[in-house]
């Protein structure tokens, strides 16, 4: 069995979460693949997990990439002072840093593989770096997520596995959102009007616990009450962008949260 185990973003992963990686399916042949943001470690990195493939570049100015778009943060946040608030780093720029590392790590992937395994260098300090409970006998037309416990807003970003077929659409995801940001998107008017599997809570810029929130309708069949709607601002949000992917790509019916 072959697995392919790419990895991007910034590095700040531990010396136990690096040994959690390179030991991950060691029975089986492993290769990896790198996207960083860091050039600065490019000699370090290639040492430490010897990939097949890598790209090292330095940070890209995604304000630049927004104008060209013609995507505006203060459109979103017309009504809104995001500074100052937990939200003040959800910004579309940092947004598109992400999805840009992981559609660059993804399309780095060289061969054939059985599953594919994309995550975040930065996962180790903050969460499991692997799941645990993943077994390599799983259900290959399955794409497997983390669990979350807001799966009605949208879905976690700490890794996903996929067979290659599938992975390839995952390789589309920076194009993808691009578009997901532009105004009136069918994205913004899912958010905006009524989103897929949620339920309708009070929603404010401080957190709230009421637990229509955390209801994960998702896993029980869809919800019996009038679906959420978000303020325009809250549509700057990594998770609901990839839950909405997914739907959009036809692969949200085939995840199996772990």
């Amino acid at each position: 069995m072959k697995i392919a185990v790419c990895l991007h973003g910034y590095f700040r992963t531990g010396q136990k979460d690096v040994a959690k990686i390179k030991t991950f399916a060691k029975t089986e042949e492993v290769d990896y693949f790198i996207h960083s943001w860091e050039p600065k470690l490019e000699a370090f990195l290639i040492d430490l997990y010897n990939p097949k493939g890598f790209k090292f570049e330095k940070q890209k100015d995604f304000r630049e990439v927004m104008e060209d778009e013609n995507i505006s943060q203060e459109w979103f946040d017309e009504g809104f002072q995001r500074e100052g608030t937990m939200y003040s780093k959800a910004l579309i720029e940092r947004s598109l840093s992400f999805f840009y590392g992981r559609q660059q790590v993804l399309s780095l992937i060289d061969g054939e593989y059985d599953w594919v395994f994309v995550t975040r260098f930065d996962l180790g300090p903050r969460y499991d770096a692997f799941p645990s409970n993943f077994l390599l006998t799983s259900d290959p037309t399955k794409v497997f997520a983390s669990y979350f416990d807001q799966l009605n807003c949208g879905m976690a970003d700490r890794w996903f596995i996929h067979n290659q077929k599938d992975a390839e659409i995952h390789a589309t995801i920076y194009d993808r959102v691009l578009g997901y940001f532009k105004k009136e998107s069918p994205y913004i008017t899912l958010m905006t009007e009524g989103w897929p599997d949620s339920e309708e809570f009070p929603f404010g810029v401080t957190p709230t616990a009421d637990p229509q929130q955390f209801s994960n309708v998702v896993l029980s069949g869809g919800a019996g009450g009038p679906l959420m709607k978000y303020p325009k601002w809250y549509c700057v949000n990594n998770h609901a962008l990839y839950k909405y992917f997914f739907i959009d790509t036809n692969l949200y019916n085939k995840i199996e949260y772990l």
